[in-house]
């Protein structure tokens, strides 16, 4: 009906074909025969995509369903930790916990924590030492927590105290030299948002940037580091001293930031992942869906970008999954 109905109304490449039930095609020679043969085998695949809206550039594949509320995301090679925070960001209540899911064990999922004391970012260090943070009381605010998580062979895995920042913590990335960075958002003009945690104890926080107003993301790649303002949509970029806007996102709401070298790629509150090249020259959309996104995290061996979507309000962000979009050719 809606090949039929654009055909009418002359809109498309539908005018341009002969390939509708209604038609003679003549055949003189293959190339011929070809025209009606496969156009109504390819509208039979663009007509559902073009009618129900869908808008993914490259194909989604969820792994986990039924994630409460996810907001802290972090790849160690194939393997992703998760946590849902339902409980501590939700009016719905439901659950903490800080999850292990390994592809490689058939998509097996462990629960190392319940109810840990931060839960809003994770990252791995570089001996597969966990840490964890998270604002205290409200956000915007000047409070935040970051903790370690460790196995012990006879109570399992514990949380135990870092440090204290004077940010309301909301992510953290960690580069290659095992040093932390971690972000939160302030309406305060004074207050410290983004922090460098040095490699080691980890119970220095060194301020880097203040009066970034509600920033809420962070990533590096090589010298620079990349923030996003969660309330204005803007992203910007820091190098030698150096702050400079990159770019907005007219949607606002960026909430997470990732780089695979050559983009950067930056999920929103309205539900897209969107990938800017770091040279400049072109915006492009990945994907969109229901569900504001939460984290977004580049896996560099299986070339893979992993996200969070939290959920939506209508289920109680009890609909909440990890899914993947594979963005490069996987490493040998």
């Amino acid at each position: 009906e809606a090949s039929r109905a654009a055909r009418g109304a002359g809109l498309g490449i539908w005018p341009g074909t002969t390939a509708d039930p209604d038609s003679t095609a003549t055949v003189p020679d293959l190339a011929t025969v070809q025209t009606p043969a496969i156009w109504p085998k390819l509208f039979r695949r663009l007509v559902p995509f073009l009618t129900t809206g869908a808008t993914e550039t490259f194909p989604s594949t969820t792994v986990l369903r039924g994630l409460e509320y996810p907001k802290g995301l972090w790849m160690s090679g194939s393997d992703a930790y998760l946590t849902e925070t339902a409980g501590h960001n939700t009016s719905f209540g439901g659950k903490n916990t800080l999850l292990h899911w390994m592809p490689d064990g058939g998509g097996l999922v462990v629960t190392l924590l319940t109810n840990p004391v931060n839960s809003d970012a994770v990252v791995l260090d570089s001996d597969g030492r966990i840490y964890l943070a998270s604002y205290e009381g409200v956000t915007p605010g000047e409070a935040g927590r970051v903790s370690r998580v460790l196995f012990d062979i006879e109570a399992g895995w514990m949380e135990t105290p870092v440090t204290d920042v004077n940010i309301a913590a909301q992510d953290m990335f960690i580069d290659a030299n095992d040093d932390i960075y971690l972000i939160g958002p302030s309406d305060n003009p004074d207050a410290t948002n983004l922090y460098r945690l040095a490699a080691g104890a980890y119970d220095a926080p060194e301020g880097l940037e203040s009066g970034l107003g509600r920033s809420y993301a962070v990533t590096k790649d090589g010298s620079a580091i990349y923030y996003a303002v969660i309330s204005t949509g803007e992203i910007h970029r820091v190098d030698d001293g150096i702050d400079e806007l990159m770019l907005t996102h007219v949607g606002g709401g960026v909430t997470s930031l990732t780089s695979d070298g050559t983009y950067l790629y930056y999920g929103a509150l309205d539900g897209t992942i969107r990938r800017h090249s770091l040279s400049g020259e072109t915006d492009e959309q990945v994907t969109a869906g229901s569900g504001g996104i939460n984290a977004v995290r580049y896996e560099p061996v299986s070339g893979r970008l992993y996200y969070l979507r939290a959920g939506t309000a209508e289920a109680q962000y009890k609909d909440g999954t990890l899914n993947y979009v594979a963005v490069n050719t996987p490493i040998p």
